[in-house]
């Protein structure tokens, strides 16, 4: 009987650690993506400009920015059915050198899948190309506080599967007192990241270079003195008629509603 018992100890130890394994590998907040229901005409155009661009002959490289505007041209027109076309289009107008297009694509994808970290890694180098300012608030090194107590999330929870694990293998109390604490924190680090994500603003991005203003009228004076570039994300944080005011980081100002696009956070 004893022998049974001290088996099935280990099974379920087995069990725990297996489950701690496949929670740290699967802790990064998005990986790798089939294509299902791939679009094949723009993705065979996007591929003959990679083609082009890795070329040796100049002509051939020459052709590789405007296959690419196609490209994203296509995922743009394919993005009504699934948005997953949105990070696509986004990938298509970086490489044709248009950051605010692959800015406003990347933020139009992250309005439908807001945990993707590629999309928001891609999205800081778009930004940086453009020249644009962050919006501000939203989280370091480019990525959202949502996403990064959901990391820290599965992080400890893996980690206290693995003490769980380890627990019913050793009979050490320490590993379950770390585990129990570890799991508490998994959990409370997965509340924080949904209230971080239901607490989100309704965001806009910059179509043309837009002049601020310090009020909803053409004839007040401009604030921030130098206008908002195309591609510029802003927190939209009221309306009045046709005018929008906006926040990127901490200057605000009026801005017209057909300067803008409206990517709704509900």
């Amino acid at each position: 009987m004893e022998v049974i018992k001290r088996e099935a100890r280990a099974v379920r130890a087995a069990a725990f650690s297996l489950a701690a394994v496949l929670a740290l590998a699967g802790r990064a907040p998005a990986g790798a993506e089939a294509e299902a229901g791939a679009v094949a005409a723009p993705r065979a155009i996007y591929d003959e400009a990679v083609s082009a661009l890795q070329a040796k002959a100049e002509g051939e490289r020459a052709r590789a920015p405007e296959l690419f505007k196609a490209a994203a041209r296509g995922f743009e027109a394919e993005a009504a059915g699934d948005y997953r076309r949105w990070y696509d289009a986004g990938t298509a107008r970086g490489c044709a050198e248009e950051p605010a297009l692959a800015v406003l694509d990347y933020r139009r994808f992250l309005a439908h899948d807001y945990f993707k970290a590629e999309a928001w890694d891609n999205l800081a180098e778009a930004r940086k190309a453009a020249a644009t300012r962050e919006p501000g608030g939203e989280g370091p090194a480019s990525w959202p506080w949502a996403l990064w107590f959901l990391d820290a999330a599965s992080l400890a929870l893996g980690i206290a599967l693995l003490a769980l694990g380890l627990f019913l293998f050793t009979r050490r109390r320490g590993f379950s007192r770390l585990g129990i604490a570890l799991g508490a924190l998994a959990l409370a680090l997965a509340l924080a990241s949904g209230l971080s994500f239901l607490a989100r603003e309704d965001m806009g991005v910059m179509l043309v270079e837009t002049q601020g203003r310090k009020g909803d009228a053409e004839v007040y004076a401009a604030q921030p003195a130098e206008p908002w570039k195309a591609g510029q994300e802003a927190w939209i944080i009221g309306n009045r008629g046709a005018w929008y005011r906006i926040r990127v980081g901490s200057d605000v100002s009026w801005v017209p509603r057909d300067s803008m696009e409206l990517l709704s956070a509900r």
